[in-house]
C-alpha cells in the first residue's frame, strides 16, 4: 500500500477519534482551556506521528485499530510541545499551522494550562489502550523518555542554551535527536510494541523512527532558509534571526542535504527488515526530504 492510499484511510479515523477525546465537558469554568486544547489539535496538522505510529504497528503484523488510541496520544503530545515552544518565553512565534498560535488566540495563561492538559491527556490515550500489560507500561516508558530530559524537553532546553552560541556539528545532533527525533522514535517504538513485534522489530521500529527524525529535522532547517508562510503555516527565517544552531548552518545547506539523503537511505533499509507491509514506511522516509511545508 502506498503512503497516500494509507494516509487516506486512516486519517479520517485518527481525526474522529482526536475530536472524540477530546470532546468539551460542561464546566463553565475551563470552558476556554477545553477551547484552547480543541484549537491547538484540531485546526490542521499533517498526522505524520500517529500515522507513523499505525504504520509500524501494521509492519510488525498488528492491526492498526489496536494502536489508535496510542497514536492520537502521540498527536496530543506533539501538539503540546508546539503549544509551549510558540510562547514568548520559547520560540516566541505569532502562527502556527497558518494560523494565530494558541497564546495569541487565547493568551499565554491559557495556552500554557492547554499544553499542560494535551501532555495528561496523551498520557490517558496510551495507558487506557487495550494491549498486553506488560507493552503498555513499555509504550507509557517509551513515551516519557521521549518526553523528559532525555528528549524533547532536553532538547528545548538545548536549543535554548544555544542560541547566539557558535555550535558544533555534535551538539546540533544532540538537540535535534532530543527536540524532534526522540518523539518520532517513540512513535515508531510504540506502533510496534502495539503490534506485537519481536525485539528486533521493535529495536528496528525505534532506530528507523530516528532517522527519519533526522531527515525530517534537517528538512526543517533547510525550509526556514527558503520556505514561505503558506508553505510552512508560520514565518519562516526564524532560526536565522534567533541565531538557533542548525545543520545547514554548521556544516552548510550542499552538506546538510547529503546527510538528509544518507538518513533517508538507512530508514529505508531499516523498514525493509521490519516485515513484509513496509511500502508505506518505505514511502514516509522519502516523503521526509520531498516536503515543501
Amino acid at each position: 500500500m502506498s503512503f497516500d492510499a494509507f494516509s487516506e484511510r486512516w486519517r479520517s479515523r485518527i481525526e474522529q477519534r482526536l475530536e472524540e477525546v477530546l470532546e468539551a465537558g460542561e464546566e463553565p469554568l475551563v470552558r476556554s482551556l477545553e477551547e484552547a486544547m480543541r484549537y491547538s489539535v484540531l485546526g490542521g496538522g499533517k498526522r505524520f506521528r500517529p500515522l507513523l505510529c499505525l504504520a509500524c504497528c501494521e509492519a510488525v503484523g498488528g492491526a492498526p485499530t489496536d494502536a489508535l488510541d496510542p497514536a492520537c496520544g502521540i498527536e496530543l503530545i506533539h501538539c503540546f510541545s508546539l503549544v509551549h515552544d510558540d510562547l514568548p518565553c520559547m520560540d516566541d512565534d505569532d502562527y502556527r499551522r497558518g494560523k494565530p498560535s494558541c497564546h495569541k488566540q487565547f493568551g499565554e495563561a491559557v495556552a500554557l494550562l492547554a499544553g499542560d492538559a494535551l501532555l495528561v491527556r496523551g498520557f490517558e490515550c496510551v495507558a487506557g489502550a487495550e494491549i498486553e500489560a506488560g507493552r503498555r507500561v513499555r509504550a507509557l516508558k517509551a513515551l516519557c523518555r521521549a518526553i523528559g530530559v532525555e528528549g524533547m524537553v532536553g532538547g528545548q532546553m538545548g536549543d535554548i542554551a544555544m542560541e547566539g552560541v557558535e555550535a558544533d556539528f555534535e551538539t546540533v545532533r544532540w538537540i535535534h535527536e532530543r527536540k524532534t527525533g526522540a518523539l518520532i522514535a517513540a512513535s515508531c517504538e510504540i506502533g510496534a510494541l502495539v503490534g506485537g513485534g519481536s525485539e528486533e522489530q521493535v529495536a528496528a521500529a525505534r532506530e528507523y523512527g530516528s532517522q527519519v527524525g533526522l531527515a525530517f529535522q534537517i528538512r526543517d532547517d533547510l525550509l526556514d532558509l527558503s520556505g514561505t508562510v503558506s508553505g510552512m503555516g508560520k514565518r519562516p527565517g526564524g532560526d536565522l534571526k534567533k541565531e538557533k544552531a542548525t545543520y545547514p548552518g554548521v556544516v552548510g545547506v550542499a552538506t546538510a542535504e547529503r546527510l538528509m539523503g544518507e538518513a533517508v537511505d538507512r530508514a529505508v533499509s531499516l523498514a525493509e527488515g521490519m516485515g513484509e507491509s513496509v511500502g508505506v514506511l518505505r514511502e514516509f522516509a522519502l516523503l521526509a526530504v520531498e516536503r515543501t511545508e
